[in-house]
């Protein structure tokens, strides 16, 4: 049985894991002025790359392979995959489609375009 402060605490996570990435958003656009591109960017980068590319490389690789049974070798593979994938999506988000945002705050947007996507 999973006790209250489990279920307690799941709920909390949630709580901020859904509102944490909006609060920070609206404080930057409104105090920083921080433009919306690279937040929309970084979330379609995140979705397009992680979400369904390394999606269909992991169905087939993990399907078709034995030796991935080992932890050892998945957590490898796991990490390689997402960082092939996750810095392709960067690179090329930054270099074509953000060409004229270089500032801290274009880099910051777009980190959290990224990460708030992950925690939805």
């Amino acid at each position: 049985m999973v006790s209250s402060w489990s279920v307690f605490f799941m709920i909390l996570t949630l709580m901020l894991s859904l509102t944490f990435p909006i609060i920070v958003l609206s404080y930057l656009y409104k105090k920083k002025q921080v433009s919306l591109k690279p937040i929309l960017i970084g979330a379609a980068i995140f979705v397009i790359f992680s979400q369904s590319i390394e999606r269909i490389l992991n169905l087939y690789i993990l399907q078709t392979t034995e030796w991935f049974n080992n932890p050892y070798l998945y957590a490898i593979y796991g990490g390689l995959a997402a960082g092939l994938f996750e810095e392709s999506g960067r690179f090329l988000g930054f270099r074509y489609l953000l060409k004229n945002h270089r500032g801290w705050k274009d880099g910051l947007s777009y980190g959290i375009g990224h990460g708030g996507i992950d925690l939805f």
